[in-house]
């Protein structure tokens, strides 16, 4: 296969893409740009790869957004260890709290 003809059919493949994860034209457009700008099989691969991530990438993400949008899709994302709060931080939330009634003893 060419790279033209490569190249056409990953934007075919991508056109397709958008319909199923309802892209913005604007994300449509820039993506096919890149692939049009691709000179290469390798440079067609990281367009596709941007893609993958673009589209795909909550899924294994740490920022919060991912983390909200894998909550949603029914995984733990509480069960991690690095959601663990620091010594100093709990020692913070500790001394910052505020009792309305009487103090025991």
């Amino acid at each position: 296969m060419g790279i033209r003809t490569r190249k056409n059919t990953l934007i075919s493949a991508l056109k397709m893409r958008a319909l199923a994860s309802k892209m913005t034209p604007e994300q449509v457009a820039t993506f096919e740009q890149m692939y049009r700008r691709a000179r290469s099989p390798e440079e067609q691969d990281e367009v596709t790869k941007v893609i993958d991530v673009h589209l795909n990438g909550w899924k294994t993400g740490t920022d919060a957004w991912s983390r909200i949008l894998q909550a949603e899709d029914g995984r733990d994302f509480l069960s991690d260890d690095d959601d663990e709060d620091s010594p100093a931080l709990k020692a913070a939330l500790a001394r910052s709290q505020v009792f309305l009634g009487r103090k025991p003893g």
